[in-house]
């Protein structure tokens, strides 16, 4: 210290700085583009950044930031990802593919009798064969993952409900299981072909039935059907009693199972549309629905997708996304987004958000430049490797 002066400040390095601060408060704040820039800083970097615990701190912050609340869903031959303020294209194909699910930064693609899981974010995907000719049909295959054993997951329903295939990241085998008799043994009538939907890393497969009870003609069951990725386990959720509906959707919001029930407004009968949200509360095996609110009146038309965390529903109105605001009761449009060029199926919709998830195994997508517009000088890089893949 000078005498009659300040003290003068020492400066403080990276190195200098305690390694848990580091990896803690600054690399788990990153987003995945610099942490995978980052892997080839040094062999130690490498080691860190891809550790499973590093992993999965980091995807539990992102998974808190509003610009990293995302959906993946898949519109006609693209597969597009949604924020509150953009769409922007993932994967444009002209060869079939649908999109199975998504966990943790992970997406799942069928092509026939092709899996591909894919990593929009670093890059990386791995191809794994199904073994079983019912995989092209994706309503039958669900997606989980387990945070016990750091495993992922994937499931493929037999045509009875009777018995299941599971494949393991960490082996890469396939393991028949089967289904308990008395899970779906009170319903009778056909399985909905309603999309497969994931909350907290389990997949829901849904169902519209009617009770054998002949005193209960014309009530619709709504139920949903759930493989419990921990355990390996398939559980019947508490069913949904109503009159006839216009249509229904499982969805996840704010890390609950929540559905959405259309009926037609009295005073726009067939013309306009009523949603009715209820939201499944409670400790699992005491679960009950509650409802939450009703909203509308809306053109008919649309479809519900998803929902983000902060509670907005999710839609597409003519080949174009929206969400809907119940905090201020209005309806937002998607920047960005274009209309579809033919009659859309119904459309497959998950969370996302970008991390650095890796499966042993994966390779590189292999990413090629191509031009996207005809007016302006516009490149886009699409996963070609992944697209050759899916060809098979």
């Amino acid at each position: 210290m000078r005498m009659g002066g300040k003290p003068k400040r020492e400066k403080t390095t990276a190195a200098d700085l305690p390694e848990e601060l580091i990896r803690r408060e600054i690399l788990t704040r990153l987003p995945v583009r610099s942490l995978v820039r980052f892997k080839s800083v040094s062999k130690s970097w490498l080691s860190l950044l891809s550790e499973p615990q590093f992993i999965k701190q980091h995807l539990t912050h992102s998974a808190t930031q509003i610009p990293n609340d995302c959906l993946v869903a898949k519109r006609n031959t693209k597969l597009i990802i949604l924020s509150r303020h953009e769409e922007r294209v993932a994967l444009d194909s002209t060869h079939y593919f649908e999109v199975v699910g998504c966990v943790c930064g992970l997406v799942c693609l069928a092509s026939f009798h092709m899996l591909s899981l894919w990593n929009p974010a670093t890059h990386r995907s791995k191809e794994i064969f199904a073994p079983v000719c019912r995989a092209d049909r994706k309503y039958d295959i669900g997606f989980g993952f387990d945070p016990v054993s750091d495993i992922y997951k994937l499931v493929i329903l037999s045509d009875d409900l009777k018995s299941a295939m599971v494949y393991y990241s960490n082996s890469g085998d396939w393991i028949d299981i089967s289904v308990p008799g008395n899970v779906c043994a009170d319903f009778s009538g056909t399985r909905s072909t309603n999309r497969v939907t994931i909350v907290k890393d389990c997949p829901y497969w849904a169902f519209r039935r009617y009770p054998k009870d002949e005193h209960m003609n014309g009530t619709n069951c709504l139920i949903a059907l759930k493989f419990d990725a921990v355990c390996d386990e398939f559980k019947l959720m508490p069913g949904f009693f109503c009159d006839e509906v216009g249509g229904f959707e499982f969805v996840d919001m704010n890390g609950c199972l929540t559905l959405i029930v259309r009926e037609y407004d009295d005073k726009y009968p067939f013309s306009k549309l009523m949603l009715n949200l209820f939201s499944l509360d409670g400790e699992e095996g005491c679960c009950v629905w509650t409802k939450m609110y009703t909203i509308g009146p809306f053109n008919r038309g649309f479809e519900v997708v998803q929902g983000f965390s902060g509670g907005e529903i999710v839609f597409s109105d003519r080949g174009k996304f929206c969400f809907y605001d119940h905090k201020t009761d209005r309806i937002y449009k998607i920047l960005n987004t274009s209309s579809a060029t033919t009659a859309d199926s119904r459309i497959s919709c998950f969370r996302y958000t970008p991390s650095l998830a890796f499966i042993e195994g994966m390779e590189s997508a292999f990413y090629s430049t191509i031009r996207t517009r005809r007016t302006r000088v516009q490149y886009s890089r699409v996963p070609q490797g992944l697209i050759n893949a899916l060809k098979h």
